[in-house]
């Protein structure tokens, strides 16, 4: 396995929060490896803060065909990558997932500290006219949204705009 790129952390836990025998002996093969491993006491809030960068970034740049550095550069796209994150923060707290009140200005400092040039696996994905990962980014906070009565305007053009390219060309 090559890695290339600049986020190299695994974030694992169990759901109860309390350390296992199974993942305390992968966090000693974790560390020993090499890269940032953190055995988290809250993964929820863990993969909802992942979640909360990861659907907007995606959605944002295959929507706009452009990288992180178009995306925070432009004034209205990275206002449109900001609401993207907005909406994924209410969805966490209508789920009781606390991800403080900061989470958009932490995952806006988390775009300013990417490469200008990293685009997002569904833009690459995109360009080669491959399958999307929409349904599981944007698509799921749309429905997400829908179940939980929480509006999500800016999902909900991403993933409208993108499905013609779901599962490849039109």
């Amino acid at each position: 396995i090559r890695h290339t790129g600049t986020l190299a952390r695994l974030t694992y836990g169990e759901l109860d929060g309390r350390p296992s025998p199974r993942l305390t002996a992968f966090h000693a093969l974790a560390e020993a490896a090499g890269f940032e491993a953190v055995l988290s006491a809250a993964i929820l809030r863990a993969q909802w803060e992942k979640f909360a960068f990861l659907a907007p970034f995606s959605g944002v740049t295959a929507l706009t065909r452009q990288p992180a550095g178009v995306i925070r550069r432009v004034p209205e796209s990275r206002a449109l990558f900001l609401d993207a994150v907005a909406e994924v923060a209410r969805l966490a707290r209508a789920r009781d997932i606390d991800l403080g009140t900061g989470i958009v200005a932490r995952v806006e400092a988390l775009l300013d500290g990417v490469p200008p040039a990293m685009t997002s696996s569904m833009l690459n994905d995109l360009t080669r006219g491959g399958r999307l990962e929409l349904p599981w980014l944007s698509g799921a906070v749309v429905q997400l949204g829908s179940e939980l009565g929480v509006p999500t305007p800016v999902h909900r053009v991403v993933a409208a705009a993108l499905a013609p390219y779901a599962d490849g060309p039109p």
